[in-house]
């Protein structure tokens, strides 16, 4: 069992949703019912779609250029940005991915698939137009706000999408933040991207537990020169509301950090006693409830499976 935010975060919505992808899912299977469930987990919304874009371009171009001591040219960033946005958009429209032959991870430029394709009434080119839109509007508040670009530019290294690993109660945690800068004389500031159209609620609770999840890593070599002499009660926490522009910063105090920890161990103890420390076969999906929440079905890749089980 490897706990993480996004997952609880599913069987607190839907223990069905979560059963699917953390016990059915299963890499190089040759079971025609589990490759399907492999297939269905990669569709997302076209909401999702704009913002993966994002992220991949952030991680790709923004963050590349940054570690090369260059700035972040907002034009080459959009090219870029465009450039995986059409090469998705193809690839969705096509449907190449029910193709199970073509793997995810060795086609990250293109890889995309939409639930609005596969179930839905399909997209219309303002759709399309309007994700393109938000795309841009996010990178170009990014790269336009000096005041974060210029603590990024401040940074010794940047490294997107780290891998943390640790034990918290004997289970393993696994935590990817969108952003970690590393500096030798301050904190490491951690930020989480979000590309949402209201962009009211706040992610804290997720930050904290990055935070926690650099502190407690015991993997990061190459980074622990610039972890050794901070106390975890200054790491910076940033959330950026992309879309709507909207940088808001977190502290850390000694009450949210307990909490963060208590709350990961009754989540840890929610999971085991649904079975999430079980093997496949020796669980019933019938004993994994559905959400009450329509919205969340008509969003769900996998809502002609969970159809069908009932």
């Amino acid at each position: 069992m490897i706990h993480s935010f996004s997952n609880f975060k599913i069987f607190r919505h839907c223990q069905r949703k979560w059963f699917y992808e953390s016990k059915v899912w299963c890499t190089n299977t040759k079971d025609p019912f589990r490759q399907k469930v492999i297939m269905l987990s990669n569709l997302e919304t076209i909401n999702a779609f704009r913002g993966q874009v994002v992220d991949y371009t952030i991680s790709k171009h923004v963050v590349e250029s940054l570690n090369k001591r260059k700035s972040a040219d907002l034009k080459e960033a959009l090219a870029f940005a465009k450039d995986i946005f059409d090469k998705r958009r193809k690839f969705a429209e096509a449907k190449m991915y029910k193709d199970f032959s073509i793997k995810k991870t060795a086609n990250e430029e293109r890889y995309a698939a939409l639930i609005e394709l596969e179930f839905g009434g399909g997209l219309s080119e303002s759709d399309w137009e309007k994700a393109w839109c938000d795309v841009e509007t996010s990178l170009t508040n990014l790269i336009e706000n000096h005041e974060v670009m210029s603590v990024l530019k401040s940074a010794n290294f940047i490294k997107s999408q780290l891998t943390l690993n640790f034990k918290h109660d004997d289970t393993s945690v696994r935590c990817v933040p969108d952003l970690v800068a590393f500096f030798r004389k301050e904190p490491p500031l951690i930020i989480d991207w979000k590309v949402h159209f209201a962009g009211h609620r706040s992610y804290i609770d997720q930050l904290l537990l990055y935070a926690y999840a650099l502190k407690e890593c015991k993997h990061l070599d190459t980074f622990n020169q610039y972890l050794v002499s901070h106390d975890i009660l200054n790491f910076r926490l940033l959330e950026y509301q992309l879309l709507k522009n909207v940088p808001r910063h977190y502290e850390i105090s000694p009450l949210l950090l307990e909490n963060t920890k208590v709350r990961l161990s009754d989540e840890i103890f929610k999971l085991k006693k649904a079975g999430a420390d079980q093997d496949y076969d020796s669980l019933k999906i019938e004993n994994f409830d559905t959400t009450f929440n329509e919205e969340d079905c008509l969003n769900c890749p996998f809502q002609k499976l969970c159809s069908n089980d009932n």
